[in-house]
């Protein structure tokens, strides 16, 4: 206590923290931590990388999942023409046996697929074994854990951390606490696809009908529930968590169990533990299979190295959390989340919040997970009342969306309180959730071969990118990092550069109706403060040029089509024709542009128009 006094009056220059049990180290200079150690193994918190030279295997928890990777860390010594092999098997007592992996040329992490879905009913063995040449075995590690059903859970986890219903990647799109009227207005509105906690109040009584109430409106909006969050008996009463996950796990309108928000928060020995959330988490696992638990934390405890917050996230983090859990790393919650304010923080008491930090604390927190679970974030859509600043515009809006994509978010979470979001705000909103839904597939999908470099990367001239392949395509999703005071900065001139084969000479720029030639596989564009782009280089064109009736029925995937819509960039709606044949007759009147179209009832597929005079 005496030198954590020390640190935040700046009296230390070095410093070395230890946890109770001696599991781990936390070494510092001065105020700011640079590695977390155990003697066995180090995590470095200026690179965000975890060595080791024990025989480890990290992955997250077995249930819930569809799909998942273990990773076997390899010491030193066995490592490449050592003559050693990984060999990773599952067994379960009713006679199913598979071989995972077996392998020789070890690398430091090898990662090891486990098809969670395929897996049988039954009690299981994972067994991972370093072996040299004649199979004697030198190293192993054995681990347990329980399958009570058969096939795939109602929501789980697919090996490349996208949350899915039923089997099917999902990108979560969720406001806080929300009221009654407000729900059925922003689903309708396709602001949000789903609900996080039920509306806050003094006379709300927060107990198993409220949560029935909940459930009850996720169901007639078609918008999966995240909840309860507020209950009686927190935050030590399992008997009401079993209460309401015996009284509720088998609802339709189910999403994530979550038991509260940010338990990081308080000084020393007021904030709720990270064996504390475990301990929910576990009792939700026990009792409900089908299902999985959510955490959300303050966000400022990742966006800092400071030695007193690198210590409070310890208990929480999966790399460096053993010392909590008797020397096992541990995940405290199958899907973490965090709220950070780029906007309305920037102005102190909060820190002098910044996009900079923002993006820090990202990365630190997929990190020190080793990226094994999915993560969500919040984004403040107004003015949020804590201090004196103004609500997010427009492209600020736009900017912080798809840059928590481009970052690799599983979901997003609308923070809407104190003050109206403007409407030009809500339209933001309306045209995220709609592309989003849309690019799912992609974005929700794989990291490929191909990656992307580019010469935007310091602050003021930044450009965050992430590629991924779909259908024979190639996607760039580029954002301009922009801070609020410079909104009125010039354009940046930007190259990317792809490694790797590219299907096409040119890419369009998604739903801004062009094209951007690739030259030795790399792509230049202009990005204005906030810019958002998005490529697409190969498979299908989703942009079309009809220049009569005839180009408009020749227009792949229409021909035949009834129920047709025009919109603008906007979303709103600017024509209507029974079919696509009588579309472009009607089109005469309006201004040349880049027009959505859409059959009525296929939710979330669009097409771009370009329309020429």
């Amino acid at each position: 206590m005496i030198c954590r006094i020390a640190i935040f009056i700046g009296l230390c220059s070095a410093f070395l923290w230890s946890p109770v049990n001696g599991a781990g180290q936390f070494l510092s200079n001065g105020d700011n931590c640079y590695e977390y150690n155990t003697g066995y193994a180090k995590y470095d918190y200026t690179t965000r990388t975890y060595t080791t030279t024990r025989f480890e295997l990290l992955h997250a928890d077995f249930h819930g999942h569809i799909a998942q990777y273990l990773h076997a860390m390899v010491p030193p010594h066995y490592r490449g023409s050592a003559g050693y092999q990984l060999i990773v098997t599952v067994k379960n007592t009713g006679g199913y046996s598979e071989e995972l992996c077996r392998k020789s040329n070890l690398q430091a992490d090898e990662a090891v697929l486990l098809q969670n879905g395929t897996l049988p009913q039954g009690n299981y063995t994972l067994t991972a074994v370093i072996a040299d040449n004649s199979n004697t075995v030198a190293e192993e590690i054995t681990e347990t854990f329980a399958k009570p059903y058969d096939g795939i859970p109602r929501v789980g986890i697919d090996e490349n951390n996208a949350i899915c219903m039923e089997g099917k990647p999902f990108f979560p799109i969720t406001p806080f606490g929300m009221p009654l009227q407000d729900a059925f207005l922003w689903t309708s509105n396709g602001y949000i696809n789903s609900l996080c906690r039920g509306p806050w109040g003094d006379n709300i009584v927060y107990n198993v009908n409220e949560m029935k109430l909940n459930l009850d409106i996720a169901e007639r909006l078609d918008a999966p529930f995240i909840g309860p969050e507020s209950w009686p008996n927190k935050p030590s009463g399992l008997n009401t968590i079993a209460e309401y996950v015996t009284a509720f796990k088998d609802r339709p309108g189910l999403f994530m169990w979550f038991w509260h928000d940010e338990p990081n928060l308080g000084g020393t020995g007021q904030n709720i533990t990270g064996p504390q959330v475990r301990s929910w988490t576990q009792k939700c696992h026990a009792l409900d299979p089908q299902h999985l638990v959510y955490m959300n934390y303050a966000g400022k405890t990742w966006t800092t190295d400071h030695l007193w917050y690198v210590q409070r996230r310890g208990e929480y983090n999966y790399l460096i959390n053993e010392d909590q859990f008797n020397g096992k790393k541990t995940f405290v919650a199958d899907v973490q989340a965090f709220d950070y304010y780029p906007i309305d923080w920037r102005i102190s008491p909060y820190g002098n919040a910044s996009m900079q930090e923002l993006i820090k604390g990202i990365k630190t927190f997929k990190a020190e997970s080793y990226d094994l679970i999915p993560h969500m974030y919040f984004i403040e859509t107004c003015d949020i009342g804590e201090t004196a600043t103004a609500a997010p515009t427009p492209e600020q809006l736009r900017m912080l969306c798809w840059l928590h994509v481009v970052l690799e978010t599983k979901g997003l979470q609308w923070f809407h309180h104190f003050h109206p979001t403007p409407p030009e705000n809500l339209a933001v909103m309306g045209e995220f959730n709609r592309q989003i839904t849309e690019l799912t597939p992609v974005v929700l999908g794989p990291r490929p071969e191909i990656t992307a470099t580019d010469n935007a990367n310091t602050p003021g001239n930044q450009v965050e990118v992430m590629v991924r392949e779909h259908n024979g395509a190639v996607y760039v999703f580029a954002v301009r990092v922009s801070e609020v005071l410079e909104a009125n900065a010039p354009p940046i001139t930007v190259s990317i550069t792809l490694n790797g084969g590219l299907p096409a000479s040119q890419a369009e720029v998604y739903e801004e109706g062009r094209t951007v030639a690739i030259t030795g596989n790399s792509l230049t564009d202009t990005f204005a403060p906030n810019a958002v782009h998005i490529y697409k280089i190969g498979g299908q064109s989703n942009i079309y040029y009809p220049s009569s009736d005839r180009a408009v029925k020749a227009t792949p995937g229409l021909n035949g089509r009834r129920h047709l819509k025009l919109y603008d960039l906007a979303g709103r709606e600017v024509l209507k024709a029974g079919a696509a044949g009588t579309m472009y007759k009607n089109a005469a009147r309006l201004n040349s542009g880049v027009y959505l179209l859409k059959e009525d009832q296929a939710r979330g597929i669009y097409k771009a128009i370009v329309i020429t005079k």
